[in-house]
């Protein structure tokens, strides 16, 4: 199970303070998917930014995320999401 154990009471007990103080909680879900992503957006996770496939930038879209996708000298992920802005996606309310 995610966040299980010591380490998952403490980011929960983190995840907690930073909403009670007005903060958003920004999300790094690397091949996240399913319910593990899930878990990650029941925290309030507002965003992230390591989608680099168009089905992981759609599932995250779908779960109330912001997606940023990273365009550098390193980081080349326009050219494997740039179909999304082809498709017509439906965000379930």
């Amino acid at each position: 199970m995610f966040l299980e154990g010591r380490q998952g009471q403490r980011v929960r007990e983190l995840a907690s303070i930073a909403l009670d103080h007005g903060k958003r909680l920004e999300g790094h879900t690397p091949s996240a998917t399913g319910r593990k992503l899930q878990a990650f957006a029941c925290f309030d996770i507002s965003s992230c930014h390591e989608p680099i496939t168009e089905d992981e930038v759609i599932e995250r879209l779908r779960l109330g995320y912001w997606v940023m996708i990273r365009e550098g000298s390193v980081s080349k992920e326009l050219t494997t999401i740039k179909g999304i802005l082809n498709k017509r996606v439906i965000l379930e309310d």
